[in-house]
């Protein structure tokens, strides 16, 4: 029992005891039925409470309808990033997921706008963070929009005012939306950002986002990223962290 129903149900408790005392009758008379139907409409709020604050997964089946789906109906590329990114790189599912990340260029923008029109997806974001919702299926994405550099790597910019987000100027590896890389899941092939790239995300997502060093989900993410890259990448890629702690 959760301190937050133990403490309701006390309250119950107590109010019973005070209609009791009016009466001139002893707590100790109260019936067990009596508390029971007095306690159970609190409970019921309290598991309802509990089950609207309850994480949301995804069901992996609907993942890689959703990405088949996605394939079939884009022509400008999207890079799979986040969590479910990870387990395709793994090429195996290693945790639940809430949503479904994708990179790719803000000058595709306007194109990918118009072919996630075209199968039902809508936005009302215009920032560098949008989340689509496609009419009448439930399905949803998070696209996030990346600025194309002069050398053909990319870059999270956040400007001030946008919604979520420390403003900055944020690059990518060289090859963090390489074309030529996919990975398959289940029979489903997408492109996938580097798993070098993915690792240095969750290690500086602090300074991007903001608390997300409390995720357990990250840690996790980490050590399977980890798994994939060689101990002369991850020696690479904690020199760049540490160099950038010192900007």
């Amino acid at each position: 029992m959760t301190p937050v129903l133990r403490c309701c149900i006390v309250i119950s408790r107590c109010a019973l005891w005070v209609d009791y005392e009016k009466g001139s009758r002893s707590p100790a008379a109260v019936p067990y039925a009596a508390l029971r139907d007095a306690t159970r409409p609190t409970i019921l709020f309290v598991r309802k409470l509990k089950k609207m604050t309850r994480p949301v997964f995804l069901k992996n089946a609907d993942i890689l309808a959703t990405l088949r789906e996605v394939n079939a109906g884009t022509t400008k590329p999207l890079w799979l990033f986040g969590g479910v990114a990870v387990d395709f790189l793994a090429g195996q599912w290693t945790r639940p997921h809430g949503d479904i990340d994708l990179n790719t260029f803000a000058d595709y923008r306007a194109a990918i706008t118009q072919e996630l029109h075209k199968i039902g997806y809508r936005t009302s974001d215009s920032g560098w963070l949008t989340n689509w919702y496609q009419d009448n299926s439930g399905r949803r994405l998070e696209i996030v929009f990346l600025e194309r550099k002069a050398d053909g790597t990319a870059a999270l910019h956040i400007h001030e005012g946008d919604a979520i987000g420390t403003p900055g100027l944020y690059p990518t590896l060289p090859d963090y939306l390489d074309p030529n890389r996919f990975a398959i899941l289940e029979g489903v092939k997408f492109r996938v950002c580097s798993p070098a790239g993915e690792w240095l995300a969750r290690a500086n997502g602090l300074d991007v986002v903001g608390k997300r060093d409390q995720e357990p989900k990250l840690a996790h993410d980490q050590q399977i990223l980890e798994t994939l890259l060689s101990q002369k990448e991850l020696i690479y890629l904690r020199s760049i962290l540490a160099s950038w702690a010192t900007d």
